[in-house]
């Protein structure tokens, strides 16, 4: 259009890594964040609670001992890399950890659910622990599914043999960490819930301090790139299952 004469107005100077005025700035893929990000520690209040031990067994009781490994932690690798246990916290905060055992029959018919208690075990990098079904369980083969506060629940691969009035030992189990809405789903939600109390990505101010146990994927007080980037290998071998 024509401007009557008067000079055109010069077009304002742009900073580096701005866009001129009247265009649209090109969207970003969403990246691991860099520089490294200012981590979120864990108030110490919110370190659990410890239960008491299981009661010393009757001469009638059913007991079956577990071992499980925790994905990130002690000896443990992850989805990605099962046998980069180099990647893993080998010295996690809390060592007593809450395990469901949910039993079955062959036609996975449920039969019974048992909470109990795991230890970790820093020789073995694996945490470790019985369960007491109680008098008269029926002695039998059974499907059996467990699962950690903060894990996916996983069902073991073969039918279990349990012994009645005795003790018996499971096969050992790997958990896929990162359910930190503990649904039993590997998803947005939980990747919401993460980064929340990511920095880098958000500034923190929806963190949750209650729920930061499940979020500090690899127990070591703080959430940051090592809970995030342990996140995006554990849904990231999901995709598409």
């Amino acid at each position: 259009a024509v401007n009557d004469g008067e000079p055109t107005p010069e077009p304002e100077p742009t900073t580096e890594g701005e866009s001129p005025p009247g265009t649209i700035a090109p969207t970003i893929a969403l990246a691991t964040p860099s520089p490294m990000p200012t981590p979120t520690a864990i108030p110490p209040t919110y370190a659990p609670i410890l239960q008491e031990s299981t009661p010393t067994p009757r001469p009638n009781d059913t007991v079956i001992s577990f071992e499980t490994l925790l994905h990130g932690i002690g000896s443990a690798g992850d989805n990605i890399a099962p046998d980069k246990s180099s990647l893993s916290n080998k010295k996690p905060k809390n060592i007593i950890r809450n395990i469901r055992v949910d039993i079955a029959t062959v036609a996975d018919k449920p039969v019974l659910t048992k909470n109990g208690l795991a230890i970790y075990d820093p020789g073995s990098g694996s945490f470790k622990g019985t369960i007491n079904l109680g008098e008269n369980f029926p002695a039998g083969n059974y499907i059996i599914k467990i699962k950690g506060e903060g894990y996916l629940r996983q069902q073991l691969p073969k039918l279990q043999s349990i012994k009645a009035s005795s003790s018996s030992e499971l096969i050992k189990s790997s958990l896929t960490t990162g359910d930190v809405n503990d649904d039993n789903k590997l998803n947005i939600l939980d990747y919401n819930l993460l980064t929340s109390c990511f920095n880098s990505i958000t500034n923190a101010k929806l963190c949750d301090p209650t729920t930061s146990k499940t979020k500090d994927l690899t127990d070591d007080s703080v959430i940051d790139h090592l809970d995030y980037n342990l996140f995006l290998r554990e849904i990231s071998s999901l995709l598409g299952k």
